[in-house]
């Protein structure tokens, strides 16, 4: 809309410039009374000539009409004995009188008093009133070339202004080609705050939001294929173990009592874990196939660590473990699932008690920070050879909770043991 008004105000002034300067051209040249005399002259020699070339009667004034049409530009009026018998305006001639004083007719061209010549026809004579007004034409001419320059101009200072929107445009479709061509890495060019810099914003955050869907679904298909592989590994080896088990209890012919005890437990051990594997594996789709979010709901802070983290601490006491265990007042409100949140700490402190060395403490620290709290859970390792491979379904599965929580889970493992950091935002 500024381009349109621009051009409009510089086509304006041209064509206000041309109109002034050639009617003023006009007004001097073409309309003065010298000009006027001298076109009333050409005008009525070139009418007596065409009067006498054509033989134009009294009785047939008809042919004096192409005449008329062709010199545009020239109103005339002819009358005899003071009735009109001719005129080039559209009006009845046969109701029109001249005065008696008005209608003497001299000789040949003379003039009148009212400015009529006498000229001479075939069959008679009649006065001729002959008004040109040829300037006219200058005006129309000056008015078609000023509308015309204007227009031109307009058109070209339009396209000068929004040359670089439509370089833009083109700018934009070539891009557009590449992102259509599978490159959807590449980023469109954004230019100025109008609605066309609006619409390059929207193609990249549509471009990013895409890239973004196309990698979650890869993570997801590598997170699954890494699954499969880990979960193929870990259920295959006691699943093998419990199959030579069984084996060795069908096969043998021993009735020693002892040995079979010792065969069932080992069975039953693996059969164990088996179980274990298989309720972490369903856990973790349970929580990576859900697309709802979870339902939350407003939980003290304090009650809600004091009841998931303090008592799984102490269990873990229970069990033979030395825990170092802080827990800071936590006030304020969160909202969690709550059966979610204990799963969390549920599968953290499993993992505890299977993987941590139980002659090295472990360190809980839950502390409030400015926008929520942070647990951090600090173990050593098992090193003897009753440990077992971890496939990582449960830290996976915690993550996803925590990530569905609006907070955050981070692991780290080094030379000092293995760390657990979670984070969960107040309301």
């Amino acid at each position: 809309m500024a381009s349109v008004a621009i051009a409009m105000a510089a086509a304006f002034l041209l064509y206000m410039g041309i109109h002034t300067t050639a009617y003023d051209w006009i007004d001097r040249t073409q309309s003065t009374q010298e000009a006027y005399a001298r076109q009333k002259v050409r005008t009525e020699e070139a009418l007596q000539q065409y009067i006498k070339d054509n033989s134009i009667a009294l009785s047939d004034l008809s042919p004096l009409d192409e005449w008329v049409e062709r010199e545009a530009y020239v109103t005339m009026v002819i009358y005899r004995s003071g009735r009109v018998i001719y005129s080039s305006y559209p009006f009845d001639v046969e109701n029109v009188i001249i005065p008696e004083e008005d209608a003497a007719e001299t000789e040949v061209m003379p003039v009148s008093d009212d400015g009529a010549y006498t000229f001479t026809f075939a069959d008679g004579t009649a006065s001729v009133l002959l008004m040109p007004f040829y300037e006219y034409r200058y005006y129309q001419w000056a008015d078609r070339i000023s509308v015309i320059c204007g227009f031109l101009l307009f058109i070209t200072v339009f396209l000068h202004l929004i040359q670089k929107k439509t370089s833009y445009i083109e700018l934009l479709k070539k891009e557009l080609q590449i992102l259509e061509g599978g490159q959807m890495e590449y980023a469109v060019s954004v230019k100025g705050s109008d609605e066309l810099g609006e619409l390059a914003e929207g193609i990249n955050r549509m471009r990013m939001s895409i890239l973004e869907r196309e990698q979650k679904e890869a993570e997801a298909r590598q997170a699954n294929q890494e699954l499969v592989t880990a979960m193929s590994h870990d259920l295959r080896s006691p699943l093998t173990s419990l199959l030579g088990y069984l084996e060795l209890l069908d096969e043998e012919e021993t009735e020693d009592a002892a040995q079979q005890k010792h065969f069932i437990a080992a069975s039953r051990k693996k059969a164990m874990q088996i179980k274990e594997m298989s309720d972490r594996l369903f856990e973790y789709f349970l929580v990576y196939g859900r697309e709802e979010k979870p339902a939350m709901e407003p939980v003290d802070g304090s009650a809600l660590f004091q009841q998931t983290v303090g008592e799984s601490a102490f269990a873990l006491e229970g069990r033979g473990f030395t825990v170092n265990f802080q827990i800071e007042e936590m006030d304020g409100i969160y909202y969690v699932s709550v059966d979610l949140f204990r799963r969390v700490v549920d599968n953290l402190f499993s993992n505890l008690t299977k993987y941590a060395a139980r002659e090295y403490p472990v360190t809980i620290a839950c502390v409030q920070t400015k926008g929520g709290a942070r647990l951090t859970i600090h173990n050593r390792k098992r090193m003897d050879g009753a440990l077992v491979e971890s496939s990582g379904i449960g830290l996976k599965t915690c993550g996803k909770i925590m990530k569905e929580h609006e907070g955050s889970f981070d692991t780290t493992e080094d030379d000092d043991g293995f760390t657990v950091t979670l984070f969960l935002p107040k309301a």
